[in-house]
């Protein structure tokens, strides 16, 4: 995802295949929301951070995950996620299914009232009992900050507004998923981290157990009890979800995937590739 921890200044657009964002504010009237966008990459990850604005996402296609604090949270379509001024933060993309997230930063010095009431709530992830409202409020101001009408400003900031009152009052009616979830360690929270950041099948469970200096069993029970699954098979998955993302996204060789995914050789990696998808690494890319 794109990196952003201050609030922009200037204008400016910056996107790729798979994500566009728009830093704001374009025209004064626009000063509370600081950047909007939308990612599709179903390998999206973004490492522990933090900024000095409040930033709401909004999953509207596929699952994945959030960090805030020591709090792990599960996350699927409709959710809605909340990380307020100094929140240090992470989350990503799970699972092979497509993957979409809008995201906004925004401050509200300027709505000093709204200001104390997003600051007074105690969750960070809620599902959405308007997800159709949250996507077509998102999209409606992604259009305008593209388009040239006129007052686009005047029509982004209402947008904005609506978007503002809609979510918090869905925070302070809905439960959220804090009851289900456990702690989450420092030294999960680095596992996490060396997966995403180093992804292949070279990170095995003994490595990663002496990067955090536990025994591989304790290792692999922590990870279980914090994820719900197998911190072997998490490995797995993540590496051939990254390995679909190259075959079809990229022009990248596939002996050159297999060796950057920690492969011996091709035909080991033909094989676990096929296991994961029924196909061969070619098959794949070819298939569209």
């Amino acid at each position: 995802m794109i990196a952003r921890f201050e609030t922009p200044t200037l204008s400016r657009i910056a996107s790729n295949d798979q994500e566009i964002c728009f830093h704001l504010p374009f025209h004064q009237q626009l000063n509370s929301l600081a950047y909007i966008g939308v990612n599709r990459n179903e390998t999206w990850y973004v490492p522990a951070h933090y900024h000095n604005h409040f930033e709401i996402c909004y999953i509207s296609q596929g699952q994945g995950w959030f960090t805030a604090g020591d709090k792990f949270y599960p996350v699927e379509e409709g959710a809605l996620f909340l990380a307020k001024p100094g929140d240090i933060h992470q989350g990503a993309a799970s699972g092979g299914r497509p993957y979409t997230l809008y995201y906004l930063g925004f401050t509200l010095t300027h709505m000093h009232h709204l200001e104390t009431e997003f600051y007074s709530l105690t969750e960070h992830t809620i599902k959405s009992s308007q997800e159709c409202i949250a996507r077509q409020l998102f999209n409606a101001m992604l259009d305008e900050v593209q388009s040239a009408e006129s007052w686009n400003d005047y029509m982004v900031t209402s947008l904005f507004n609506q978007f503002l009152i809609t979510t918090l009052r869905q925070f302070k009616r809905h439960v959220a998923y804090e009851n289900n979830t456990l702690p989450l360690t420092p030294e999960i929270r680095l596992v996490m981290d060396l997966i995403h950041q180093q992804a292949g099948l070279r990170l095995n469970v003994d490595k990663l157990a002496q990067a955090v200096y536990w025994s591989r069993t304790h290792l692999d029970r922590q990870f279980k009890r914090a994820m719900g699954i197998s911190l072997g098979e998490y490995i797995r998955r993540f590496c051939c979800d990254r390995a679909k993302y190259w075959l079809r996204e990229t022009s990248i060789p596939i002996t050159e995937i297999a060796e950057d995914l920690g492969f011996h050789s091709i035909h080991q990696f033909s094989m676990f590739f096929k296991r994961c998808t029924g196909q061969s690494p070619r098959q794949y890319r070819e298939a569209d």
